[in-house]
């Protein structure tokens, strides 16, 4: 890692700043106790869903993800089963419960219905919403710009790039969404269409961790921009050579905590998906701990604990890929850290960031086996 300390000078700007406001930075107040809220998900398929059973095979992972834990309940239902939903949710703890609700193509604005017609009455506010490739039922094969209800807390809208004939179109914006998000670009996937956006294991596991986030909030948040660090731990053949091909191959994801093995190869990929950030100064920060005891946050939207003992900052090397891709960055997990973790979070320099001088990805820590 030594070859890559290159600091850029608004990089060391923006440590030194971070640096000062974390001596002032309060500490976070402890979240009171009490049973916690039914988890209720939702998911509301798009039209003929038989031939694309995404949100059933979502909806077996949600199961085996937070089955055990005391008022899960999930349920698969037709974008057009709104009274059908909405007594599930009421059965299930109603305005108490945490709902999510997640939904693709006429099913992404089913949830909107939903949420309009029968929830926000009843005074119940989801938590989440997901919608994957929003399509409008009146005008399927039109470009639509829906507005996202206000009663939802967050609102994530995944979108692909439709191209085949007859394809319909997914909603590239969302009015109102906490993030709009082309799955395309965030892969650097172009095989993604409307039938597979919502069967893509990739974007399935961002879905499974905003959910989680609900139930146990990331220790690595950012500051929830158009940023994104996606981590991809592969074993190769032979350690620490791609080149002989890969024995285990891993996916790009933003899991708050992946393992990794000596000889390993890791690679980081910073990506700004919406090109907000395209050609801001961007680096990728890393800092060492012990597994089992990660880097607490001092600031809001840093990761890091900003201890100048164990944080690095890396810079993009030459040859990078380019915008939207801020930086790529592979490197061969050392059998010495066993036992040793890497936090690793993007960070870009743009005066357009909501703080008006940096924005983050959220963190992501490798933790060596």
């Amino acid at each position: 890692m030594s070859s890559m300390k290159s600091l850029r000078p608004s990089l060391l700007l923006l440590c030194t700043v971070l640096s000062l406001l974390s001596l002032h930075a309060p500490l976070r107040a402890q979240q009171g106790g009490g049973p916690a809220p039914n988890l209720v998900v939702v998911l509301m398929t798009g039209f003929n869903p038989g031939p694309n059973p995404g949100l059933s095979i979502l909806n077996a992972k949600l199961q085996t993800a937070f089955g055990s834990q005391p008022g899960f309940a999930s349920q698969v239902f037709a974008f057009s089963d709104l009274n059908g939903a909405f007594n599930f949710v009421q059965a299930n703890g109603g305005a108490n419960a945490q709902v999510v609700l997640v939904g693709h193509s006429f099913g992404a604005e089913g949830t909107f219905l939903l949420t309009q017609n029968s929830l926000a009455p009843a005074g119940i506010s989801p938590a989440l919403c997901v919608a994957l490739d929003f399509v409008s039922q009146s005008n399927p094969f039109g470009m639509s710009t829906p507005t996202a209800p206000s009663a939802i807390s967050k609102v994530l809208s995944y979108h692909q790039i439709s191209t085949s004939f007859l394809e319909p179109m997914g909603s590239t914006q969302v009015i109102g969404a906490d993030r709009n998000i082309n799955a395309e670009v965030l892969f650097d996937d172009t095989t993604l269409t409307h039938t597979s956006i919502d069967c893509d294991e990739r974007v399935q596991q961002r879905i499974l961790n905003r959910i989680q986030e609900l139930v146990t909030p990331n220790a690595f948040a950012g500051t929830g921009e158009d940023l994104d660090l996606l981590v991809r731990v592969d074993t190769p053949n032979v350690p620490c050579d791609p080149a002989s091909g890969i024995a285990t191959a891993g996916f790009l994801a933003d899991t708050p905590t992946i393992p990794a093995t000596g000889g390993d190869l890791v690679t980081f990929r910073a990506v700004t998906p919406e090109r907000d950030f395209s050609g801001s100064p961007a680096a990728l920060w890393l800092e060492l701990f012990p597994v089992g005891t990660p880097p607490v946050s001092v600031f809001p939207g840093i990761a890091s604990s900003l201890s100048p003992t164990s944080t690095i900052f890396v810079t993009a090397p030459a040859g990078a890929p380019s915008p939207p891709f801020l930086f790529e960055i592979q490197l061969c997990w050392p059998v010495e850290f066993a036992g040793t973790g890497v936090l690793g979070q993007a960070v870009v320099v743009n005066a357009g960031a909501e703080n008006g001088l940096f924005a983050t990805s959220t963190g992501v820590a490798i933790e060596g086996v």
